[in-house]
């Protein structure tokens, strides 16, 4: 009542870009207060900038909501690429092996083998387990693994994870762990 004209319509601007900018969260703090569930970031966003206007910081209180709501903008997108991510994983998982057994070629789910079973891996497929290479060369693709499309020789002797992806090549396999142990497994498993 007693400010100029000017004060009010910049007053009522600061409040109209606040409560723009923070009504959801000043929704959500309020509905969580509600449920009982007092302090969670809503709340303390809501106390702060409340704190900010009840000061006359007005330009702060609108600043530091809108940089929370960017915040929180970022942070969804983050999930969401997590999300991708990990379903891009899953459907990168191995599912089938191929076992010698009798020195046959038998197509098998990798978590019906056996530790210490003989598998056979050919160019372009994936490494379905853990294990030691016992016969053949090649190379191979940690990206799988690593996020990196590194290039690794292989070689008889030589330790291999399951997961990596033959580029070139062939290995005759002992595998080493079942599959629920194996590499792969365990990074699904995260």
């Amino acid at each position: 009542f007693f400010f100029p004209i000017a004060l009010k319509i910049k007053l009522g601007l600061y409040l109209l870009a606040y409560l723009t900018v923070g009504f959801s969260v000043l929704k959500e703090a309020i509905l969580n207060i509600k449920k009982g569930e007092i302090f969670d970031e809503n709340f303390l966003m809501s106390l702060a900038t409340v704190g900010a206007i009840a000061i006359g910081e007005y330009p702060e209180a609108v600043m530091v909501m809108l940089l929370y709501q960017i915040g929180e903008k970022l942070q969804d997108r983050a999930v969401e690429k997590s999300k991708n991510s990990i379903s891009s994983l899953i459907a990168q998982k191995p599912t089938t092996a191929s076992v010698l057994v009798d020195n046959k070629v038998v197509i098998k789910k990798p978590e019906e083998v056996p530790v210490n079973s003989e598998i056979v891996v050919k160019t372009g497929e994936k490494v379905p387990l853990d294990g030691v290479i016992i016969e053949g060369e090649g190379t191979i693709d940690t990206s799988f693994l690593t996020g990196e499309s590194i290039l690794i020789s292989t070689e008889k002797n030589k330790e291999i994870l399951s997961g990596t992806v033959l580029l070139n090549g062939f290995l005759k396999i002992k595998t080493t762990k079942l599959f629920s142990d194996s590499t792969t497994s365990k990074i699904l498993e995260l």
